[in-house]
């Protein structure tokens, strides 16, 4: 599909939903581009692992009232033979927030290879996740393979990996799965110049919407590491922008708090927000609530929520 095509139909798409959407969505949507950009200021969205027994829509609007307002994005990890379109997605979207759909190659039955996505023996797969997407009736945003750069050889090659990103890309375009933004989202330390650099990954840009980073301060938790800034995690992303015109998005980011420091991981939410403040040309930033190998969570202390609360409340993040 041309680009022209392209946004055009995901015009009509933005027309038809806010038409029957919920107040809240419809009001998030006509702030942004067709491709899910803002016009002003920056959108916030957190992965909200769930807790206590609660299920994700009970989790994400907990973390809502802990820091006192509502997020645009709500970031999901599904797998091959997972529904697209089950209930907690659409619930997100009737409550005015845009999924994130992080899409791994894997099933009950083991993995999926880069290469043979590329050569069509996934495609009965891939039409029926886009069937499932255009049946949502609203915009999607979709990551195939988040940090590919950890999977190889299992999954293949590089070359695979980027085959496989345009092949899904061209098969849902082809299924008319118009609703659908696609993402890449690659390691900061690709951008950096590690696990063979950008160009060894990066799809192109006629299949990117949005290029994306997952970055995070491994301080304490991992041996060797030393206590990294959000500037300094991303600062390979922030050049690579410079020079391209793709919106961006930090994906995944995360810090953990400093024995003998109790202000420093507020100082870090702190110091992230202003260096974002002066970031333009990202549009997306999804906190990683989790405590998936380390404890990132937002409210390790009091003083931490309390950080990141200020954090989400800045003005960029009021689009």
């Amino acid at each position: 599909m041309s680009r022209t095509l392209r946004t055009s139909s995901l015009v009509v798409i933005l027309a038809l939903t806010l038409g029957g959407a919920s107040p809240a969505h419809a009001g998030l949507l006509a702030r942004l581009s067709p491709n899910l950009v803002p016009y002003h200021g920056t959108l916030i969205g957190i992965f909200a692992k769930q807790r206590h027994g609660r299920s994700h829509g009970q989790e994400i609007r907990h973390v809502e009232r802990q820091i006192g307002r509502r997020f645009a994005i709500d970031h999901f990890y599904l797998h091959f033979d997972d529904a697209l379109n089950d209930r907690p997605i659409r619930a997100t979207i009737r409550a005015g927030r845009i999924p994130l759909i992080n899409w791994a190659p894997e099933t009950a039955h083991g993995i999926v290879t880069w290469s043979s996505i590329a050569a069509g023996q996934a495609d009965p797969t891939i039409d029926r996740a886009a069937l499932q997407l255009k049946a949502l009736h609203h915009p999607v945003m979709l990551a195939f393979h988040h940090e590919p750069e950890d999977d190889t050889p299992r999954f293949g090659q590089p070359a695979d990996y980027r085959l496989a990103f345009q092949h899904i890309v061209q098969r849902m375009r082809a299924d008319g799965a118009g609703n659908v933004v696609f993402v890449c989202i690659l390691e900061a330390y690709t951008y950096d110049g590690g696990n063979g650099g950008i160009r060894t990954w990066y799809p192109g840009s006629s299949y990117v919407d949005w290029a994306a980073a997952d970055g995070y301060n491994w301080a304490p938790g991992r041996a060797g590491y030393t206590w990294r800034s959000f500037r300094a995690t991303f600062t390979g992303f922030e050049h690579w922008g410079e020079h391209h015109t793709k919106p961006l998005m930090i994906a995944e980011f995360g810090t953990q708090e400093k024995p003998g420091d109790p202000r420093a991981k507020a100082r870090w939410f702190h110091n992230a927000g202003r260096r974002l403040a002066r970031w333009h040309s990202i549009k997306a930033v999804v906190y990683f609530n989790s405590n998936k190998k380390y404890p990132w969570w937002i409210d390790t202390s009091r003083r931490s929520l309390t950080a990141f609360s200020r954090f989400a409340d800045r003005r960029m993040f009021h689009p």
